[in-house]
């Protein structure tokens, strides 16, 4: 792979420097990939945004993890898209936590039920035209836990084609220094 057609050139760019040395091309322009509706992209030209959820609180649910204050972030990012008309199939919500992955889709509810929501490791091979990430963990000592395997976040990140926005505690991503420390810095 050298060129990639599928992400807004915002949304591989980052990628493109950090897990391939700056050698993946845009095949497509940013006119290709105008920034998806129904939500107001801090650079208007740049469909790409970190939010930070200051008072998340990642809590273990059976063998996974959760945070609660996130996903209510992420359901009304949710309905920010659905009401500007983003098809529901054309949304995307992943999370590296099976936890995660079964609040969300008790948040969103039956009406949202066909917006695909799944872990990172199941959205492998996948793309939707606007993807939500969060990534849950937000903790005092800084542990991201398997959220270090940049191949994870590299996956993570690159399945956008019109705009991605991450969910997450910025204190805790931050200790991460191959991939969610650099992004914050990139991207917030």
């Amino acid at each position: 792979l050298d060129t990639q057609y599928r992400m807004h050139p915002a949304i591989s760019q980052f990628p493109s420097d950090c897990f391939y040395g700056g050698h993946i091309a845009d095949g497509i322009t940013a006119a290709d990939r105008l920034p998806a509706r129904g939500f107001h992209w801090p650079r208007p030209t740049f469909p790409v945004a970190f939010i930070p959820v200051e008072n998340g609180q990642e809590h273990m649910e059976a063998q996974s993890k959760a945070n609660y204050q996130e996903a209510q972030v992420v359901a009304n990012l949710v309905q920010g898209f659905v009401a500007a008309g983003i098809p529901l199939l054309e949304i995307g919500v992943t999370t590296p936590y099976s936890a995660q992955v079964r609040l969300l889709r008790q948040m969103m509810g039956v009406r949202l039920r066909t917006i695909e929501c799944s872990s990172v490791d199941a959205f492998q091979g996948r793309e939707k035209t606007v993807m939500i990430i969060s990534t849950v963990r937000a903790n005092r000592h800084g542990n991201v836990g398997f959220l270090a395997d940049w191949c994870r976040t590299n996956v993570a990140l690159t399945r956008a084609r019109n705009g991605m926005i991450v969910v997450g505690h910025p204190v805790t991503l931050s200790s991460d220094q191959r991939s969610w420390g650099p992004f914050l810095r990139w991207a917030w």
